[in-house]
């Protein structure tokens, strides 16, 4: 079973570079988390992404139709200069559990590659 602060551990770099997203999701009592680089319009909520990351994002969303797609610069993750796995453990928890920024709340603008 993974948990939220391993999880944490893989994606801190992402989280601290501001410019992937994150995806996070359970599976039972595990998490899951992979990160994307798609290319956001916020106002609009489209994210542009790759055909090639379609089939992850659709087996994501279907087994946890509660996933989020966090971005540091654009959901509050913390100051990413002083995150720590602890402190993206919880802005994570929040994330997933308050906010709900669902995974299936953006359209998704594939990219041909």
């Amino acid at each position: 079973m993974a948990s939220l602060r391993k999880c944490s551990s893989e994606m801190l770099d992402v989280a601290r570079n501001g410019v992937g997203w994150i995806a996070l999701w359970k599976v039972g009592r595990s998490w899951k988390a992979s990160d994307f680089y798609p290319l956001p319009d916020v106002e609009a909520g489209i994210l542009e992404i790759s055909d090639l990351d379609v089939p992850e994002l659709q087996e994501i969303s279907a087994a946890d139709p509660d996933a989020i797609l966090v971005n540091s610069w654009y959901n509050n993750l913390g100051d990413t200069e002083a995150m720590t796995v602890e402190s993206l453990a919880d802005f994570l928890r929040w994330q997933y559990e308050e906010c709900h920024p669902l995974l299936s709340e953006w359209e998704l603008k594939i990219e041909e590659d």
